[in-house]
């Protein structure tokens, strides 16, 4: 039999969707020790004249967080902007990061104007069902 997706896979890290102004935004802490992978999710809503959004996934042994070379999307900066309503996809495996890096952490960037934008990072987990490592903000699964 097939498992769930949320067996597999749980919901580690978020930057909730919101209208943001122009600043770095940084999700929440991932300890890959107990994720095989990450997918990060962004999502775009309607995006500021000229505005963008770049994620980037960072990840270090402590801190400060380091770029993982490869690891990043852009949505938008044009005018009239043509990425509004769209979505990007970085996947990650444990391997792919930086030399003894333990933790990550993805920093989306707004820029150029005010935007509507989130994100959400899924971890593909080492041990099942995932979703016992589900953020709590994570209220509600439906099989």
């Amino acid at each position: 039999m097939d498992n769930l997706f949320s067996e597999d896979w749980a919901v580690v890290a978020t930057i909730d969707p919101d209208a943001y102004t122009a600043a770095t935004y940084t999700s929440d802490v991932i300890d890959m020790t107990d994720w095989e992978q990450i997918a990060v999710v962004t999502l775009a809503g309607a995006l500021g004249d000229g505005g963008s959004v770049v994620t980037t996934v960072k990840d270090s042994s402590a801190s400060p967080h380091a770029a993982i070379s490869g690891k990043t999307t852009t949505l938008g900066g044009t005018s009239p902007n043509t990425d509004s309503d769209s979505q990007s996809i970085i996947h990650v495996r444990s391997a792919e990061g930086n030399s003894n890096a333990r933790y990550i952490t993805v920093d989306m960037v707004v820029a150029g104007a005010t935007s509507d934008c989130g994100l959400v990072v899924f971890g593909k987990g080492r041990h099942r069902p995932a979703s016992d490592n589900d953020l709590a903000s994570v209220v509600e699964i439906v099989s």
